[in-house]
This record gives structure tokens, sequence and C-alpha cells, in this order.
């Protein structure tokens, strides 16, 4: 459990971190992965 709450936290992060301009592509890609975590962790 505390593992997709890590997951969640950390894709926010990234939400945030685009909503004030530095959106990178490095960003997308975390962003992405993270999204990716969370969806096999809520199927698992």
């Amino acid at each position: 459990m505390w593992f997709a709450c890590t997951a969640f936290f950390v894709y926010f992060s990234t939400l945030l971190l685009g909503l004030m301009g530095v959106d990178k592509v490095w960003v997308s890609c975390v962003r992405l992965w993270f999204l990716s975590l969370i969806s096999l962790g809520a199927l698992c």
C-alpha cells in the first residue's frame, strides 16, 4: 500500500513541476512510468 502512495506522490510532484513550467521530457517520462506502475499496482 505504501508503494502506491509513494508512486502517487511522485506522480503528483511531476504534475506540480509541469504547472511551474518545468515540464521537461524526463518529467513526462517519469510521469508515464509511474502512471503505468500505479495501473499495475491497481490490477494486482
